[in-house]
């Protein structure tokens, strides 16, 4: 995604497992990451629920 797009997944299953994944370019480092509901590498999925990560 380009700087400040989104991705929206639909159709989850709330208490489903799920895995999200990217591609570092060559050269970017990521210096933090955070969720609205959970961390990054632990998202919860809640019925009715937006989790945003940035």
């Amino acid at each position: 995604l380009a700087d400040m797009a989104s991705r929206t997944f639909n159709g989850l299953t709330p208490g489903g497992s799920y895995s999200v994944s990217e591609s570092v370019p060559s050269g970017w480092a990521q210096t933090s990451a955070a969720c609205t509901n959970g961390t990054p590498s632990a998202i919860i999925v809640a019925a009715g629920a937006t989790t945003t990560c940035v």
